[in-house]
């Protein structure tokens, strides 16, 4: 069934869980994560960012996501990730997203709950969610905050701090809050220092669910202290993306006359394996 992000985020903050957002750049990855979705009987959000247009854009990708969530018998969110601009987040909404992402956090902080006042106001219009960012999650691979390339969290200013999150959110009255408190996009290159105190300060402070983006490569132990500490949304893509490629590598080495089609099938089943598990440790499983 589709819903909206804030539709299953009330039943994650009532029950103390995260709610997996898997993004997807083809229909064969959403195949397998509303697959996982059904076998666990979790809810799930089905992403896809501005950035991963380019595979498939929205009009074509919108449209066979929301049939496939109107089949699942879970609750299933299709939810924009990271746009950035208004035309982006009206593209979404009109190719039948229930959930959108403003993504203003390289902007000041003025300048970003300005542009988030706007971009709540385009979502309640069409009755659709809305997430925003304060503090900025950079690059795990790179280290790249606004303007320079630094270590991984290791500028102060772009974490979020309790007080940030209390003014955003007040501002904006987001239906949910990504905050930065040491995790980053991508494969991490180095452990990363998770700040799961200011989490936890954040969480004492806000009425919003709380979002982490750069889900991927860290310990399960760290998904569940971040679960702990009042994360409700937790983000993933790359490791599962990492995972299908080597899957693809192995399946065209292992045979002379590899063909594409075959490939197909692969990829949903590895999907909904890679998914299913994180459902568990997530603690969505049986939560539909």
């Amino acid at each position: 069934m589709l819903v909206t992000l804030r539709e299953v985020l009330a039943d994650a903050v009532s029950h103390r869980y995260a709610v997996g957002a898997f993004n997807v750049i083809d229909i064969n990855m959403a195949r397998g994560v509303i697959a996982a979705a059904m076998q666990r009987q979790s809810p799930v959000i089905i992403s896809q960012g501005q950035g991963q247009f380019r595979f498939t854009p929205p009009e074509i990708m919108g449209p066979s996501l929301v049939q496939l969530a109107r089949e699942a018998s879970v609750p299933v969110v299709i939810h924009l990730d990271h746009g950035k601009q208004f035309d982006v987040c009206e593209r979404a909404i009109r190719a039948g997203y229930s959930s959108i992402m403003y993504d203003g956090s390289q902007l000041s902080m003025a300048e970003n709950m300005a542009s988030t006042r706007k971009a709540v106001a385009l979502a309640r219009q069409h009755r659709v969610s809305i997430e925003g960012e304060v503090g900025h999650v950079s690059n795990a691979e790179t280290g790249d905050l606004p303007g320079d390339h630094v270590e991984l969290a290791a500028d102060e200013q772009f974490l979020t701090t309790p007080e940030q999150a209390l003014q955003f959110w007040q501002a904006t009255e987001v239906d949910a809050l990504a905050v930065a408190f040491g995790t980053g996009h991508g494969i991490y290159r180095e452990t990363p220092k998770l700040e799961f105190d200011r989490l936890r300060e954040i969480q004492k402070t806000v009425d919003v669910p709380l979002v982490m983006h750069g889900g991927s490569g860290l310990g399960d132990e760290a998904y569940k202290e971040a679960i702990a500490c009042g994360i409700r949304k937790l983000n993933y893509f790359t490791l599962l993306s990492q995972s299908l490629g080597e899957l693809i590598k192995e399946a065209v080495n292992a045979t002379e006359e590899p063909y594409y089609h075959e490939i197909q099938l692969l990829i949903v089943n590895e999907t909904q394996k890679h998914v299913a598990r994180l459902m568990g440790i997530f603690g969505s499983a049986q939560r539909a």
